[in-house]
């Protein structure tokens, strides 16, 4: 079975992910509320998406970078959001920096669905983001062991439950980290 990646939110970081995503072999469908990002996409072979159910549907893995915590509320929870399109099993991986407490509120929401949810942050610029070498936080339980792969760099494997993810997502930006991905399984 050939993996089906999903990726929404393609602004000044979102496009760049999205892009060396698939430079890096993968096929991927997008969305955004911006055509001119969606069409930026398409032409470098992405296929467009009608909105995040629409997208939810069609996908294994989908990836969100927005803004902030109440968009991706919207994105995932509001009219034609992810989770009426999503079938249980869907990985849904955040790299949005958001709040603490709604990130909680997300993963327990979703996991009621059966998605699976990884709050995975980024840090880094938007130079970084196009080389490919921004930092990811990954926080998410044992289900998710196969997204750990695709992110192809050396990865340290460190506990923590997601609700003290945050806490880790304060030092890393606060202070220079040696490397580009955190990884952390949540307890069962």
């Amino acid at each position: 079975m050939t993996l089906k990646v999903g990726f929404i939110g393609l602004g000044t970081m979102g496009k760049w992910m999205a892009l060396n995503m698939m430079k890096a072999g993968f096929s991927l469908r997008v969305y955004d509320i911006n055509p001119e990002a969606v069409h930026f996409l398409a032409g470098q072979g992405a296929v467009a998406a009608q909105s995040p159910s629409d997208l939810a549907a069609q996908v294994d893995w989908l990836f969100l970078s927005l803004p902030d915590t109440e968009i991706v509320e919207k994105v995932i929870f509001g009219a034609n959001g992810v989770a009426l399109g999503a079938r249980p099993g869907l990985v849904l991986v955040d790299l949005s920096t958001i709040s603490y407490i709604p990130t909680l509120e997300i993963n327990r929401r979703l996991k009621e669905k059966g998605i699976c949810f990884a709050d995975a942050p980024v840090s880094g610029m938007e130079a970084r983001a196009k080389e490919g070498k921004i930092t990811v936080m990954f926080g998410g339980d044992d289900r998710l062991d196969s997204v750990y792969s695709f992110f192809q760099v050396p990865i340290t494997v460190h506990n923590y439950i997601i609700e003290y993810f945050h806490f880790f997502d304060l030092i890393l930006n606060s202070s220079p980290a040696d490397f580009q991905v955190f990884v952390g399984l949540a307890a069962a």
